[in-house]
């Protein structure tokens, strides 16, 4: 005997029940695989460190992560100038790709133009009691940077950020 169009409604119906309250298994990656990646990056970039050379200080962002700086023309007295830059109250002279800390006060400073990106030691940076605020206590100023790290990427999956350069300010 043929079934009604309601019946088959409530045949379709019990089947759609059926499928929809059968058990369904999702797989989800641990933490601790992300972290164990993060950690990877983090060593991956040392090794990479200790394998080339890292400048202190650049013109230009680069593979390492950076932190901006406007530049300065720095006037002295003798008429003696030199291209440097102010953070957190002091200045610094660049040299190349290396800095010096300016013990004497310039007559005059102007902007050269020049905007320098100082190696971020990821370490420091990380350290519980360092504030981001406080970019003197984890940029490149002249002593050898421990822990850099390269790229955006690297930097992200450590910190949970979601940076789209090298340059973390």
């Amino acid at each position: 005997m043929p079934s009604t169009d309601s019946e088959q409604n409530i045949k379709r119906r019990r089947i759609l029940k059926a499928a929809a309250s059968a058990p369904v298994i999702f797989t989800l990656p641990s933490g601790a695989a992300l972290a164990a990646g993060s950690l990877t990056c983090a060593a991956k970039s040392l090794e990479r460190a200790t394998g080339e050379t890292v400048d202190g200080v650049t013109v230009a962002p680069d593979a390492w992560m950076r932190f901006s700086v406007p530049g300065l023309r720095l006037r002295f007295t003798g008429n003696r100038v030199v291209d440097g830059f102010r953070l957190d109250g002091s200045l610094y002279q660049v040299v190349g790709s290396d800095v010096v800390l300016i013990s004497e006060t310039p007559v005059n400073e102007a902007s050269n133009g020049q905007t320098y990106f100082l190696l971020v030691d990821y370490e420091a940076y990380s350290d519980p009691i360092v504030s981001p605020d406080d970019p003197a206590s984890y940029v490149y100023l002249g002593t050898p940077t421990a822990n850099p790290i390269a790229g955006a990427s690297c930097w992200n999956s450590l910190n949970s950020t979601d940076l789209q350069s090298n340059v973390i300010n």
